[in-house]
């Protein structure tokens, strides 16, 4: 009879103790298991099922005085710079200071405030539009139209005698002449409320006498504003839906120009600012795009410098359709309506955002 199949051998479980005098050794223990499936053989036709085996072999403790090394794994990454934009007027800590691009003078400085001239309750010259009366007293009325801001500030400075030198430099390097039609921003705190506004030094005299040697001087300092207004250092702001129209107010006396982000996706965006005149009329102006704002995208309409970009900076203001240019699109004094809508009547929320405005 012929012999079918394999044989194993099978050898008896054994238990190894290793010993060393200066080593307590623990193993782990290992459990390693075979399981073999049915073995069929078909000539001649006989199943034979072979049985499972478990082999293990267990270890005692195996301690050893070995010290392994330790590793310290780090990740070192470059600094990290975050640009935050200063809003004017954050160095501002107290009354009678003024900070222009940056630079604080004032209480709390070497440059003592003596007198301000041109801010808070002061009005910048008036270009009077009225137009006399050829045969009669009086005047036609018209428009009354502010000229540029003069703010006249005179300091007393104080330093100590070496450093007199250095004070006035400072004071000098960081009050420099514009360079082209570039103004810097300028913030001024008038007891507890900070006015910010953008100008120009067109004058600076500081001069030197027998007390300069002593670290004593006086300095005059003469910043003119293109823009007349002085503004509120907060901002306001408004969100308004698709269909929606909300009631904004600017608590200043003069009109205010405001900045719009509308995001898309939009279609023909279209916004109103209506109010109440004191005469009882109504007073409606009206900005609209023809063109389609992409899902991501956001269209950044500034009233102030009459732009409107996309977020890549391309300009739309070529798009605009039944509005009035962009500078007149303004908040008035008081209270004022805005409304928002689309052609789809789906578009995210729009974004308003202002300063109060005084004259």
């Amino acid at each position: 009879m012929a012999r079918l199949g394999r044989s194993f051998p099978i050898r008896p479980l054994t238990t190894r103790q290793l010993y060393r005098r200066d080593a307590d050794i623990n193993l782990p223990t290992f459990a390693l298991g075979w399981e073999f499936p049915t073995l069929t053989v078909t000539s001649p036709s006989v199943s034979i099922p072979l049985p499972s085996f478990a082999l293990g072999w267990e270890f005692p403790s195996l301690s050893l005085p070995v010290g392994l090394p330790t590793f310290a794994l780090g990740w070192e990454f470059p600094q990290l710079t975050v640009f935050v934009p200063v809003n004017p007027g954050d160095d501002l800590d107290g009354p009678g200071q003024l900070s222009l691009n940056g630079f604080k003078m004032g209480g709390g400085t070497p440059y003592r405030l003596d007198e301000l001239v041109g801010v808070d309750f002061d009005m910048p010259p008036i270009d009077n539009g009225n137009v006399n009366n050829p045969s009669s007293d009086g005047a036609q009325s018209g428009r009354k139209l502010a000229q540029p801001r003069i703010i006249t500030v005179s300091f007393k400075v104080r330093a100590p005698a070496d450093q007199m030198r250095e004070t006035m430099e400072a004071f000098r390097d960081n009050t420099p002449l514009a360079d082209s039609d570039e103004e810097l921003d300028l913030a001024i705190q008038v007891v507890d409320r900070i006015y910010v506004t953008r100008g120009a030094v067109t004058r600076r005299s500081a001069p030197i006498n027998k007390q300069y040697r002593i670290g004593l001087a006086k300095a005059v300092l003469q910043i003119e504003c293109s823009d007349p207004r002085l503004y509120s250092r907060d901002l306001g702001s408004a969100q308004i839906t698709d269909g929606g129209t909300v009631e904004v107010t600017n608590a200043g006396n003069r009109k205010t120009r405001p900045l719009i982000r509308i995001p898309g996706p939009a279609h023909t965006p279209r916004l109103q600012v209506f109010r109440t005149l004191a005469d009882g009329s109504e007073d409606l102006r009206v900005i609209q795009f023809n063109t389609t704002i992409a899902d991501g995208d956001t269209l950044t309409v500034d009233i102030a410098h009459g732009t409107a970009e996309l977020a890549g900076g391309t300009s739309v203001t070529r798009y605009l359709t039944g509005s009035v240019a962009l500078p007149s699109w303004v908040l008035g004094r008081g209270v004022s309506s805005i409304a928002y809508a689309t052609a789809d009547g789906t578009a995210p929320d729009v974004v308003v955002l202002w300063r109060h405005a005084w004259l």
